[in-house]
This record gives C-alpha cells, structure tokens and sequence, in this order.
C-alpha cells in the first residue's frame, strides 16, 4: 500500500480557535476576543478546496451515488498538515498508528 501525504513543516507558533460560529457578527465577520479560545498545538490538520478544474482530474468516479456533499467532500477537499519541526517524528508515530502504509512488522 502507498500513500502521499502532504506535511508542511515549521517553526511556526501553531494555534487552533474554537468559537461559536452563532457568535460572529452578520456584519463584518467578526467575533470578540472574549468568545474565542485559542490552544497551541504540535500539529494540525488543514482541509482546503481544490478548484474545479484540478478536481476534474481527481480520479474519483463522477457518478453520483451519494449526498452532494459527501460527492463534492471527496473530490474538492484535501488535507495538507501543518508540523512544527520539533515534533516531526511524534508527528510520524501518530501518522503511521492512524494512517498505516504497510502491515505491521513482527
């Protein structure tokens, strides 16, 4: 088994937001610092929309046999992780625990 698995590696400070999406205002997107709670992280997980046209080229069946959304999840958005270079090789054990390449060794 092979798989390709997009890692950016950093040095960067690297944070997730939680909030609640009820609490960003209708006019200008914003939201009060009090109603966000932000957490360092070692790494994360981004999802990202590819364009239509590379999507085209996906290799994923056009034929629609389930939701919309699940259709348009599978052949528009893609994960690239984010690894602060510090914890590149935790980043790699829980990588390979979760996302196993081979069978496992004896």
């Amino acid at each position: 088994m092979f798989r390709l698995i997009p890692v950016v590696v950093t040095t960067a400070e690297l944070m997730s937001a939680h909030f609640d999406a009820d609490k960003i205002s209708l006019d200008g997107g914003k939201i009060e610092p009090k109603d966000l709670k932000l957490e360092p992280r070692k790494w994360l997980a981004i999802n990202y929309h590819i364009s239509d046209v590379v999507s085209q080229f996906s290799g994923v069946n056009t034929n629609l046999s389930t939701s919309i959304a699940q259709h348009l999840g599978s052949r528009q958005v893609r994960t690239v992780f984010v690894v602060q270079a510090d914890h590149l090789q935790p980043f790699l054990v829980w990588l390979e625990t979760h996302f196993p390449c081979a069978p496992p060794r004896n």
